[in-house]
């Protein structure tokens, strides 16, 4: 419990409260849970948001450290717009 404390020191891990059958989601999960998919450092600025950002292998590898559910994920290009 200390190592997940020390961590949250001065990270954000940034999830999601899924499963609840009366609330509204696009997606039908099996169980209630928090499902995190982020780790963002609390101290950033909008100027250095995306420099100080975790990439997501090192977010969900911190995650994961913690035996925590993550969303599942996948690369399926780069867009060039959003049109």
């Amino acid at each position: 419990m200390d190592a997940i404390k020390n961590e949250l020191s001065d990270k954000t891990f940034v999830g999601e409260y899924v499963g609840k059958s009366d609330l509204v989601q696009l997606i039908k999960y099996s169980k209630e849970a928090i499902i995190f998919h982020a780790v963002v450092p609390n101290k950033r600025n909008a100027s250095t948001a995306a420099r100080d950002a975790y990439c997501m292998a090192d977010g969900l590898a911190i995650l994961k450290r913690y035996s925590l559910d993550v969303s599942p994920t996948q690369k399926v290009g780069t867009f060039s717009d959003y049109d």
